[in-house]
């Protein structure tokens, strides 16, 4: 099985995927006969190019022990659940490309402590990282443009988000009311000009 990936480590061998119907592009559907735990999803896979992460099914997929994932720039899609309720995930690179966080996508990870969400990314989706109880440090990209429903809640932890953009573009950003329920955020830092949107 050969595999290729640009942002270093070794490319994880043994992962399951599938051919999208263009044939040249694949998804990646979970841990297959791999046996790392510190996952490192390529750019290629048996000559296709990776697109995507499905794994729409938490029960299935990757391993429960995992403690981390890297994810190739050449992914632009991650799926709901994909790594929901991965108790020994510490730490994830996401692609530079994901235009966005879907439904509780990194649930109930709590051995997560920070996360960057990539510049391309305007939406997180509902659940995203609720119950992510050791989170304390997020950065979000100024091209968001929407948390929905609970993205946040439960994050014990997390008092603090650093925000690439402005106060005023921060105010753009539409936030469903319970976006960050339970949970001890505080404020937004808006690391472009130094304001501190309280919250």
């Amino acid at each position: 099985m050969e595999q290729k990936i640009q942002r270093g480590g070794v490319p994880s061998q043994g992962l399951a995927y599938r051919v999208n119907k263009d044939g040249v592009t694949c998804a990646v559907t979970g841990q297959g006969t791999c046996k790392d735990l510190d996952i490192v999803i390529p750019e290629e896979i048996d000559g296709y190019r990776v697109t995507a992460i499905f794994c729409p099914n938490f029960a299935w997929g990757f391993s429960k022990r995992i403690t981390s994932v890297i994810v190739a720039d050449s992914v632009t899609e991650i799926s709901r659940n994909a790594f929901a309720y991965r108790p020994k995930l510490a730490r994830v690179v996401l692609p530079r490309f994901l235009t966005s966080i879907e439904e509780s996508t990194f649930a109930e990870c709590v051995s997560l402590t920070q996360i960057t969400v990539p510049e391309a990314v305007t939406a997180i989706g509902k659940q995203a990282f609720v119950g992510c109880a050791n989170l304390t440090q997020v950065t979000l990209p100024k091209s968001l443009s929407c948390i929905d429903d609970c993205a946040f809640a439960f994050c014990g932890k997390l008092e603090r988000i650093h925000y690439e953009g402005t106060k005023q573009k921060w105010k753009s950003v539409t936030l469903h009311e319970n976006w960050r329920f339970a949970s001890s955020l505080l404020a937004i830092r808006c690391t472009k000009t130094g304001d501190t949107v309280r919250l």
